[in-house]
């Protein structure tokens, strides 16, 4: 069961998304919007969307696996401490595959079979960039950063994204959280799973639904600005990062450290900002922030150094 009262804020209830970008006054609160197919689609909204500069993007961020999940009850928002702080605007969305599975920690934004999830969440996009007159800047980590890189791209000119670490293909991510998600948002069954072809067999079934990979041109190409955070020592570089460049540049970069622009506003820096996978330093992702959150920054002049 969902415990919104954790956030402190206003619970608020729409029928729809065309009801929630009528009538609201970008007031702060939980919003849970009910989409066509049934299901509740829960957002954050904090009070700076309505009193920051209106030439500050809106930062729409996207959460990463949780951990612990069983112990805890959604709906789960990220970068709500972070951007209060700085007074960011910011909507967090919470993906209900998460909140609605105990045994499911991350499902990388995309809902299950018959769920349009991922057209739905457009929408709402959609309707934030109206609703606002806003850019929005995508952000996350990891799986978050999955879903942060697949709707600026859908979005384009009206969206950026700042990731790091991301996936780009879920089912290049860990098999036991790959498995889990399957099993409890798919149904598939032990024995699919249990294939020695599980991945191509599932990815056969579940591409008729959601768009399961980023690792094409034009996620690059689309978004109005991309800063993508890669740390040297993470096997995402290999394994996510390199997959996407291919698909990008007819010559296939190589994973060296530095800063790589592929395109006007398209970065991707490769350093040690943090050990493994490991997210960078909140302290880096709130500077870079500070900067990325002004629409008209290149991300090849964003400081990315720490004093």
């Amino acid at each position: 069961m969902k415990n919104y009262e954790q956030w402190n804020l206003p619970h608020c209830t729409w029928s729809s998304v065309e009801e929630f970008e009528n009538q609201w006054n970008r007031s702060a609160g939980v919003h849970s919007i009910t989409m066509p197919e049934g299901y509740v689609l829960d957002i954050l909204a904090n009070e700076h969307v309505d009193t920051a500069d209106a030439r500050l993007s809106l930062l729409v961020f996207f959460g990463a696996a949780v951990a612990r999940r069983e112990a805890k009850s959604g709906p789960f928002f990220s970068g709500v401490g972070l951007s209060n702080g700085c007074k960011f605007p910011l909507v967090a969305i919470s993906d209900p595959s998460v909140d609605n599975f105990d045994s499911v920690n991350l499902a990388w934004y995309t809902g299950g079979a018959k769920q349009n999830f991922q057209k739905n969440v457009e929408l709402l996009l959609r309707a934030l960039v109206r609703a606002t007159n806003r850019e929005l800047l995508m952000s996350g980590g990891s799986g978050g950063g999955f879903a942060a890189l697949h709707f600026s791209s859908l979005l384009g000119d009206v969206a950026s994204a700042f990731v790091w670490n991301p996936q780009t293909d879920i089912f290049e991510y860990n098999e036991v959280f790959v498995k889990s998600y399957l099993r409890e948002v798919f149904g598939f069954a032990h024995s699919s799973l249990a294939r020695p072809d599980w991945k191509a067999f599932c990815r056969g079934r579940i591409n008729q639904h959601v768009i399961s990979s980023v690792a094409v041109e034009s996620t690059i190409q689309n978004p109005h600005r991309i800063l993508y955070l890669q740390n040297h020592s993470d096997w995402h570089t290999e394994g996510h990062l390199l997959p996407l460049l291919s698909t990008f540049s007819k010559d296939s970069l190589a994973a060296q450290k530095g800063s790589h622009v592929l395109a006007a506003r398209k970065l991707v820096v490769i350093e040690d900002f943090a050990l493994g996978h490991a997210p960078p330093p909140t302290a880096l992702i709130t500077m870079i922030l500070k900067q990325m959150i002004d629409p008209t920054v290149d991300p090849a002049d964003v400081n990315l150094q720490l004093n």
